[in-house]
């Protein structure tokens, strides 16, 4: 289960809001929202996303 929270890059004493639940029980499930975590954490690095992302990957 991959959880994401999202806040404004600007505001960093702001509280994460809530932005995506996803969960993928089917074969190589846990692969593809790995790969989606990694992709959330380099939006983080990138200057021309304004929202920074706080990832949780569950088993």
């Amino acid at each position: 289960m991959l959880i994401i929270h999202r806040r404004l890059k600007t505001e960093p004493d702001a509280e994460w809001d809530f932005h995506e639940l996803s969960s993928d029980k089917f074969p190589g499930g846990f692969a593809r929202e790995s790969d989606w975590a990694v992709r959330y954490k380099r939006r983080n690095d990138s200057p021309k996303h304004k929202h920074e992302y706080k990832v949780e990957l569950r088993t």
